[in-house]
């Protein structure tokens, strides 16, 4: 993938979201945007502009860190 420039960075947004299960297993996404976030809920878009959204019976935990 070609990296990004400058001002691409400076007018977009990129996080990634990591989902944290009981079982210890963890899931990355890389998000353009967050629409929403709970702890058994993610809605967003991804880098490559399609919509992502995960839903769970069972609570889970998640970190969120923002690259650009």
């Amino acid at each position: 993938m070609k990296e990004k420039g400058w001002l691409y960075k400076l007018l977009n947004d990129l996080y990634e979201v990591q989902i944290i299960f009981e079982n210890n297993k963890t899931e990355t996404y890389f998000l353009q945007h967050i629409k929403k976030i709970s702890n058994t809920y993610l809605k967003g878009i991804d880098q490559d502009g399609y919509k992502i959204e995960f839903k769970s019976t069972k609570p889970f935990d998640y970190k969120i860190k923002k690259h650009y």
